[in-house]
């Protein structure tokens, strides 16, 4: 249900070629690279993977400070799992991954790992907002009709 009706309408013979075809070319297309440049594809993928598991750990230790003093409020008896020295083992991981960050954008031989990783980022923010705005323009739609 994803999937725009377009992409998955079915021929006469039932067979959704619109996405097969739209599927081949995003194959043909990641494919490419690894020929053309897999140097280059290698590299951008260790690059943007450094960074983006520091940031991914920061927003699950961001994530963490309001949830778990949520749970301990309301339900403190599924906190299964003692947290040692929360909320200041949260900051300071926090606050080592930020120091890490900036060390990098300030470093030359890093700075390339700390862009791609905010490239990426910022193409699957973008991708995450763009899925949620249609699907709360779908939702007004259902809604309305």
């Amino acid at each position: 249900g994803d999937a725009p009706a377009a992409l998955v309408a079915l021929n006469a013979r039932k067979v959704p070629v619109r996405a097969i075809l739209i599927a081949t070319a995003f194959a043909l297309a990641a494919g490419a690279p690894s020929v053309l440049g897999a140097t280059q594809v290698f590299t951008f993928l260790v690059n943007a993977s450094g960074a983006l598991m520091l940031l991914v750990y920061g927003i699950v230790a961001l994530a963490e400070i309001p949830v778990r003093r949520r749970l301990q409020a309301s339900e403190p008896e599924r906190l299964t799992i003692r947290m040692w020295l929360y909320p200041w083992g949260s900051w300071f991981a926090i606050a080592a991954i930020a120091a890490i960050l900036i060390a990098m954008g300030l470093t030359p031989a890093l700075r390339p790992q700390l862009l791609c990783s905010l490239l990426v980022l910022a193409i699957a923010l973008a991708a995450f907002f763009g899925l949620r705005r249609n699907a709360v323009s779908s939702e007004v739609k259902v809604d309305a009709g």
